[in-house]
């Protein structure tokens, strides 16, 4: 499947939302999951942290840093930043 460059920046964009609020979206989105899809959502996002951390390519300290910092990697990064 490809990604479409406006793809990448409207997916980029909506992390960069959710890395700037105060995780109310976040909590709203999960309070309508089943319990089984809360899981999935969880073990992909640290496997999501523990691989950034592996490519050395995050140095955040909360979430907020990380979901950043993968909006850069999808954007295709931008040097310094991360």
């Amino acid at each position: 499947m490809r990604i479409s460059d406006y793809d990448r920046q409207t997916f980029a964009h909506a992390l960069r939302e959710l890395a700037d609020g105060d995780g109310a979206a976040i909590f709203d989105h999960v309070s309508h999951l089943r319990v089984d899809e809360v899981g999935d959502y969880a073990l992909f996002g640290v496997g999501a942290v523990l691989a950034m951390d592996g490519a050395c390519l995050c140095e955040a300290e909360d979430a907020s840093g990380y979901l950043g910092a993968l909006a850069d990697i999808v954007e295709g990064g931008r040097d310094g930043d991360l």
